[in-house]
């Protein structure tokens, strides 16, 4: 007799346990429609100059918009919705063909394609892409900097994703250059994001041989050295950059470079390893 009742128990637990996680299966993979792709993207652009052209990123991610739309259709509160990975397939000629750049005249409400000025330099090699929460991905692009656009003129990029058009925000030309050090800024600001570390390195010593008291050439120049595997070098580097940044005066507060304290512990952790 008890060991009857013992197995009905254990029958009618396994039951409930089945029927609960039978529920919440059903919740989770309820179907949501959607009528443009869950993924969005922004350019950004680093101006050049006469020698150099302007380095155009354009940047995918995820849509936090899709997981409001999943909140409002099924009720429940953020932290009891499992956001799942959006993955896109990628044809072989993707960031060359499927990305189309605009020129926008606002005040006659025209617009330009300026896609044949632009010339691609680098971007995922992956066949798909999976967008998680915080994943993002960067493509490159040269635009010449001695072009028809000017800084009163607006840019925009259209992507072609399984037949969605993705619309990025717009933004406008920078002006031209108009010191040596804007210059240099603008060279070393294009190497580091293409992790040219030879061209970074050169840029940085000459920041350094215009102006020994900026910290900016050592710091730069701590970046190429990383880049190059040379850590003992790139830790003279940043702690050089380190004792230039100007102390704050009595009284005055000054944020402290967080940049560059986290750079001197993940080089230090390198040369530990």
């Amino acid at each position: 007799m008890k060991k009857r009742v013992l197995v009905i128990s254990f029958l009618m637990i396994g039951l409930v346990v089945i029927v609960f996680f039978f529920r919440n299966c059903v919740k989770e993979t309820i179907p949501v429609n959607y009528t443009t792709l869950p993924v969005s993207c922004r350019i950004s652009l680093l101006s050049g100059t006469e020698d150099r052209p302007s380095l155009l990123t354009v940047r995918l991610f995820s849509q936090t918009v899709r997981q409001a739309k999943l909140r409002k259709q099924t009720g429940r509160k953020k932290d009891q919705i499992k956001t799942h990975p959006v993955m896109v397939k990628i044809p072989p000629d993707m960031w060359q063909n499927n990305v189309l750049f605009f020129k926008l005249d606002r005040t006659k409400n025209t617009e330009e394609n300026i896609s044949s000025m632009i010339t691609f330099l680098k971007g995922p090699q992956s066949s798909r892409l999976v967008f998680g929460p915080d994943t993002v991905y960067s493509i490159y692009y040269e635009l010449p900097s001695l072009s028809s656009i000017s800084s009163k003129d607006a840019i925009q990029a259209r992507i072609q994703i399984e037949g969605f058009t993705i619309v990025s925000n717009t933004f406008n030309f920078p002006e031209p250059s108009k010191t040596k050090e804007d210059t240099l800024y603008r060279e070393i600001a294009i190497a580091h994001r293409l992790k040219q570390h030879d061209i970074l390195f050169a840029s940085a010593n000459e920041m350094i041989k215009k102006r020994p008291g900026n910290p900016d050439g050592y710091f730069f120049k701590g970046i190429a050295l990383e880049g190059k595997k040379l850590y003992k070098e790139a830790l003279e580097s940043y702690q050089k950059s380190l004792k230039l940044v100007p102390k704050p005066e009595k009284g005055q507060f000054r944020e402290p470079p967080d940049l560059l304290y986290s750079r001197i512990r993940e080089v230090k952790k390198k040369l530990d390893r």
